[in-house]
């Protein structure tokens, strides 16, 4: 098992990958996966901090530069290696929230992702390079400061959701595998929610 550190909001994560390719001899698979809070929405209803004309720029460009463009720089390292290989799967972690308004989650979150992946997807296809993307919503997890974790942030958010919960991190195991897989030969460009529902309609 090999290990190999880099940040994504910085440079670090371009060495970090070369490290990777020379130490394994090439790369088949790339799942960028980092990502933070964007704070509150303007419906958040917590003392005005999530409407628009209070955005923190601060507080945006940390959150885009981890969120966005940590996902190009680590993209930016590995396309060319996957188009000088002639295959490779990419698979990037969106959100529901890029694919549907929700303006109780802050401004910063909901910027870019699924059409960079839509975009990114067309360039390297006749080099046999699938990209795409999964989009979950809610799950269980730290984001946010955990506040999932609290029985009443967990049952008012499980009420948005058809399925009535909130999904556990193990259960995003199928979607993450399925394009990594041979299974996904004939999919790209593809942004799958996997929602609970969410997306469908309430």
């Amino acid at each position: 098992m090999h290990g190999f550190h880099g940040d994504v909001a910085d440079d670090a994560i371009v060495d970090a990958v070369r490290a990777a390719v020379d130490a394994l001899g090439g790369l088949d698979i790339v799942f960028t996966n980092a990502g933070v809070s964007g704070g509150y929405g303007p419906h958040a209803e917590v003392n005005d901090i999530g409407l628009f004309e209070n955005i923190e720029l601060a507080a945006w460009h940390k959150t885009l530069d981890i969120n966005l463009t940590g996902d190009v720089k680590t993209l930016k390292a590995v396309v060319p290696i996957l188009k000088s290989q002639g295959s490779g799967k990419i698979i990037v972690t969106a959100s529901i929230a890029g694919l549907r308004a929700n303006p109780s989650i802050g401004y910063s979150y909901t910027a870019a992702l699924v059409l960079l992946i839509k975009e990114l997807a067309l360039e390297p296809a006749p080099f046999g390079i699938q990209v795409n993307g999964v989009a979950p919503d809610p799950f269980k997890t730290n984001i946010n400061n955990g506040r999932f974790f609290n029985k009443g942030s967990e049952a008012g958010e499980a009420a948005t959701v058809p399925l009535g919960r909130l999904a556990e991190p193990r259960e995003i195991k199928g979607l993450a595998l399925l394009p990594s897989s041979s299974a996904s030969s004939y999919i790209t460009g593809a942004v799958i929610p996997i929602d609970g529902g969410k997306t469908a309609g309430s």
